[in-house]
């Protein structure tokens, strides 16, 4: 005699399986000024467990100005969550770590790397708001008198700075008669040789601008002291040459 059962073996899960972390959508760059709850990645989570072996929670390291924001069904957007500076902080490393509910609980992690992306929101910032320079007259026409400098903290065109000189008067004579200026270097020179006895002090106001969209620019003041030389012969004024020639003999000093 032979019989036949049939039995039926039910697994119950053990949680060997640590939960993985997925993008269904890659990191994009992120602007400077981009407002809270800007989606930068869509990101799932998954664990071949079942039950609570299978249930899993995603936490991002605390600190960053990002944010989980779920969805649906183990599905979440990591979100912008504060002000972003790119001066400070032009790349973030991301932390989520997955943990299932499982006794003891597993977990997996994984670093997503944001870039942020610059903004221009520094204008260029010259060294100093003022500069002081002493210049010797009768100097040759071409010469160097002084270079300023500016620097930007932004980044790229953003950042990229050129020199000019803003219109003034000296004496009634546009500014840019009596010196022009590198673009490239802030570098002044001087148009003509200066005379002390005609010009003593005079200003030049510079400006630095970016290169970004819309441009900034600050300016600073140039002042310019001709230093005086001994160029000019001392001329007799009194008494007069003709009235001199007038004395007579009688008029005439004894020795």
């Amino acid at each position: 005699m032979e019989g036949h059962c049939r039995v039926q073996v039910d697994i119950t899960d053990f949680n060997d399986n640590a939960p993985e972390i997925v993008f269904t959508s890659q990191p994009k760059p992120v602007r400077e000024d981009a407002p809270s709850g800007t989606v930068v990645a869509l990101i799932s989570a998954r664990d071949l467990d079942s039950g609570d072996n299978g249930k899993v929670t995603l936490q991002l390291t605390k600190g960053s100005p990002f944010n989980l924001k779920p969805s649906f069904s183990n599905n979440y957007a990591l979100v912008t969550n504060g002000l972003l500076d790119r001066e400070s902080f032009s790349e973030y490393n991301i932390e989520i770590t997955a943990t299932d509910s499982g006794s003891p609980p597993l977990s997996s992690k994984k670093i997503i790397p944001v870039s942020i992306t610059d903004v221009n929101d520094n204008p260029p910032i010259f060294t100093q708001p003022s500069y002081n320079v002493y210049l010797k007259e009768n100097g040759v026409p071409g010469s160097i008198l002084y270079s300023v400098s500016a620097s930007d903290l932004d980044f790229g065109e953003n950042a990229k700075i050129s020199y000019s000189i803003l219109d003034s008067k000296v004496q009634d004579v546009s500014v840019s008669s009596y010196v022009y200026i590198n673009s490239d270097n802030g570098s002044i020179y001087s148009m003509h040789s200066f005379d002390y006895e005609k010009l003593k002090v005079f200003q030049i106001q510079v400006q630095a601008k970016d290169q970004g969209s819309p441009s900034l620019s600050s300016n600073a003041t140039v002042h310019v002291f001709i230093l005086d030389q001994n160029d000019n012969a001392p001329a007799v004024i009194y008494p007069l040459l003709r009235a001199l020639g007038s004395l007579s003999s009688e008029d005439a000093p004894l020795r």
